[in-house]
């Protein structure tokens, strides 16, 4: 089993994408 990196790399992408939208554009 295990993550490959680019499915990681991904899936960190998701969550940073999902932070920055419901912190909203106040931050930068």
């Amino acid at each position: 089993g295990g993550v490959g990196p680019m499915t990681r790399a991904m899936l960190l992408a998701n969550t940073v994408d999902a932070a920055e939208a419901s912190a909203g554009p106040a931050v930068s």
